[in-house]
């Protein structure tokens, strides 16, 4: 084999490795339970909760409760990072419950989450 063949061939196995290193082992996505981010150091959280009473205040009222909302949406974000549908869902069920929300809403928690717990993953 010439060089540009094996470094070609040496590429294309990396890249098969690297893309299946994402999935579980069966090319599903990795489950979102170990997609949730660790707990967010104080500053994060001070910011996360902050963010979350500037949509509605009744988000926050609960703060430990909204971190823990906030990293279960997170593994979704994670785990199924082209499926905004699913983002939306999982968000309105970890959130609806807290107040009603609309569905600009539900987009709003969603990038807040996103901003704020998951872009430390």
């Amino acid at each position: 084999m010439n060089r540009t063949t094996t470094a070609a061939a040496l590429l294309a196995a990396l890249l098969t490795v690297g893309l299946t290193a994402c999935g579980g082992d069966d090319g599903e996505p990795k489950s979102i339970d170990a997609a949730i981010p660790p707990k967010p150091n104080a500053d994060d959280q001070a910011y996360y909760i902050r963010a979350l009473r500037a949509i509605s205040p009744s988000l926050a009222e609960d703060e430990d409760g909204a971190v823990s909302r906030g990293r279960t949406t997170c593994g979704t974000i994670l785990t199924y990072p082209d499926d905004r549908s699913k983002q939306l869902s999982a968000a309105r069920e970890q959130f609806g419950g807290v107040t009603q929300l609309t569905d600009e809403r539900v987009e709003e928690v969603l990038d807040t989450v996103h901003g704020h717990l998951c872009a430390n993953k």
